[in-house]
């Protein structure tokens, strides 16, 4: 199979069978705070900061 062949074969299945929603990632779908893990972030530096305050 040319590699011609190979991309109007998965194309025309991918019309076939609509891929997209497999396609779509999730992070899409989160707010920028969960997308970075700023609430993670936030709650080790304060960690930090308090340990290093009693030190």
């Amino acid at each position: 199979m040319s590699p011609d062949e190979r991309v109007l074969k998965y194309t025309e299945h991918s019309a076939k069978f609509d891929i997209s929603k497999n396609l779509d990632l999730p992070g899409r779908h989160l707010s920028t705070i969960n997308f970075y893990n700023l609430d993670v972030w936030t709650l080790l530096i304060v960690i930090v900061g308090v340990f290093n305050y009693i030190l």
